[in-house]
């Protein structure tokens, strides 16, 4: 059935679900699960008590580690007929002022929002709020199965709120499947997991398994983590940074020793590997140092102690993940300026290093002075997508889509520069076509084009299944860019090739040398053996014919 907005607690800005109680009489009740397994009235004596449970449950399942403080509960008798009174919590300014948990309440609500870590959390619990009225209502609105079907005389599972989700009326045996909750997880949930909650054959609930909560009605929301799916994808980004920095620490010294290779194209690709290095260096600790041990222990982790240190590396962090970009960007002159405007020269050095390092900084320390004022929680991880407010992830998503946006015109006029030049050499258009493309094929990777169709991730709700095979693929661009870098500005270019060649070939000639050397002296000896052994042979009597004449004499 259709709700009507008129009637949620919360549908518009703050809306008092006690404006709505002469809706409801005493007899209008709604059902909450786990510890009370009751229905609570929506209207005794001006008190709504269904809801103000809903709303202490929401608080009360939010992760100590999402909260900045707790706030003190309790519960006071308001003589209402299950006994149950009423949940209060203390001001925590005087620890003495009581207020009733009211969502709807403009004056004691918004001391329940700000003991919570960040805004995000706050409008979660909003959200859990009113997803517990809407749930209440639909209750009433809904007619019972029994109503419905005269013929069917087994026991129901009631219709309830769990202190998350929503439930109706269950048959016996039914196993209901429901989409995880996003206030049931820590942050923001990147995709969509299924929990499910059982009607037993007598026609109640599953009771919790776990000793001391046998009494508790049992929603199984175990399925909704999404722990190992992330511990293994940031174990894949480990491994695959780590390939990078291999690949990068010889590159750089390479382009260090070598004096032939000390030229403008070569100074370029070095601060563009030093980029690389210090993205691969800073994410791998940021997963070392603050993911990982976030997503296996909880509880007091550096992103919810959210010290100075943890967001100064994910600051820098944040710097090279640009700065890439940026020198992809100048790359990317610099060729095109090789290519498609040759008359102009290479450019100014100096030009391309204020593009490749000064302009990352300047985004890096806004974004992280914005963050620092309006969002300072989770070291400045915390994804913004879901918070109201600025989405501060734009000061730095926004130059990087303009980059790849112009790199992508580069490489399409680097195209035709390239067609052209190949059909005034050769008359046929065919083989022209096929050599320009493998060329910007090519280039593809090295102006960062790929990233463009990464940048779009999968929205929410999407199963998890999905989006693990996106989240991988997405690594192994974005974790490999150094060593593919590093392959075809370094190791494969014939001029850092000629000049290994320089450097080892004596070295494989000493090599060679002491191994034939050692070759020629295995050979004597195996030849002097030989001959030894040869000149025994004939000195030594045959014993066998001298036994022989014995006997016949």
């Amino acid at each position: 059935s259709v709700i009507p907005t008129s009637v949620l607690c919360h549908s518009q800005g703050e809306r008092s679900y006690n404006r709505v109680l002469s809706n409801f009489t005493e007899e209008d009740k709604c059902r909450i699960g786990y510890d009370i397994k009751d229905l609570l009235p929506l209207n005794f004596a001006g008190l709504n008590c269904y809801q103000n449970w809903a709303d202490f449950y929401c608080y009360f399942f939010i992760s100590p580690s999402r909260r900045k403080y707790n706030l003190r509960i309790g519960k006071i008798n308001a003589g209402d007929p299950g006994g149950y009174g009423l949940p209060l919590f203390y001001d925590p300014a005087d620890n003495i002022t009581r207020y009733i948990f009211d969502h709807s309440d403009s004056e004691s609500w918004p001391i329940v929002r700000q003991s919570l870590i960040n805004a995000q959390e706050a409008d979660k619990l909003d959200d859990c709020c009113n997803d517990a009225a809407n749930c209440c209502l639909q209750m009433l609105q809904t007619p019972s199965q029994k109503q419905t079907s005269d013929e069917d005389t087994s026991p129901l599972c009631p219709r309830t709120w769990d202190g998350w989700s929503c439930f109706p009326d269950a048959s016996t045996g039914d196993v209901l499947e429901f989409d995880c909750p996003v206030y049931a997880y820590t942050a923001t949930p990147k995709c969509m997991n299924r929990a499910s909650k059982t009607c037993t054959t007598n026609g109640t609930w599953l009771h919790n398994p776990a000793p001391d909560y046998e009494a508790n009605e049992w929603t199984d929301y175990g399925s909704c983590s999404l722990e190992k799916k992330e511990v293994s994808l940031l174990n894949w980004d480990i491994a695959l940074d780590s390939l990078s920095l291999i690949a990068l620490l010889p590159a750089m010294c390479i382009l260090l020793i070598y004096k032939a290779l000390r030229i403008q194209r070569f100074y370029i690709h070095f601060n563009f590997f030093l980029a690389l290095f210090g993205k691969h260096l800073t994410d791998l600790l940021v997963i070392s140092v603050i993911k990982l041990p976030e997503e296996k222990q909880g509880g007091d982790t550096l992103i919810n102690e959210n010290t100075g240190g943890c967001k100064f590396l994910v600051v820098m962090s944040s710097y090279f993940n640009l700065a890439v970009y940026t020198w992809m960007l100048t790359e990317g002159l610099y060729l095109h300026r090789l290519i498609a405007a040759a008359f102009k020269g290479q450019g100014r050095t100096y030009i391309y290093l204020l593009i490749g390092w000064a302009t990352p900084m300047v985004f890096t320390i806004s974004w992280a002075i914005a963050k620092a004022v309006l969002q300072d929680y989770q070291c400045f991880l915390g994804f913004d997508e879901g918070v109201s407010g600025p989405k501060l992830y734009w000061i730095n998503d926004a130059p990087r889509l303009v980059i790849l946006f112009v790199n992508l015109g580069i490489l399409v006029n680097i195209y035709r520069v390239l067609m052209t030049t190949l059909k005034n050499v050769n008359t046929n258009d065919a083989k022209a076509n096929r050599k320009a493309a493998r060329a910007t094929a090519f280039l593809l990777p090295l102006f960062g084009v790929q990233f463009i169709f990464l940048m779009f991730t999968p929205p929410y709700p999407t199963r998890c299944s999905g989006r693990q095979a996106y989240d991988f693929i997405s690594s192994m661009f974005d974790c490999l860019q150094g060593l593919y870098i590093t392959m075809v500005y370094c190791f494969l270019n014939n001029e850092v090739q000629n000049q290994l060649k320089r450097t080892f070939t004596p070295v494989f000639a000493f090599f060679n040398r002491r191994r034939s050397s050692a070759v020629e002296v295995q050979e004597q000896v195996t030849r002097m053996s030989t001959i030894n052994s040869a000149n025994m042979d004939s000195t030594v009597p045959n014993i066998s014919s001298t036994v022989t004449q014995e006997r016949l004499m």
